[in-house]
């Protein structure tokens, strides 16, 4: 949601102030892509990450949740 608490709670706080619903996408948590660099930084097989770069093109729309098997290696 946010990469600190107080930023979580002014997002809350906005929106509580618009009355509207609120949801939170997470659904890179189980990208393969992003899966498997966990992996291989859990491990250590890199060693200490002091920068990084992730680029996951995928197209928009009602497309986006129907990855190619090229995905999915």
């Amino acid at each position: 949601m946010a990469q600190s608490i107080e930023h979580c709670d002014e997002i809350i706080e906005a929106w509580r102030k618009a009355g509207t619903l609120f949801m939170i996408g997470l659904e890179l948590r189980h990208c393969v892509l992003f899966e498997r660099m966990w992996e291989i930084i859990d491990t250590g097989a890199i060693g200490e990450i002091k920068m990084g770069t992730a680029v996951d093109n995928v197209s928009v729309g009602g497309q986006y949740f129907y990855h190619d098997k090229q995905r999915r290696k």
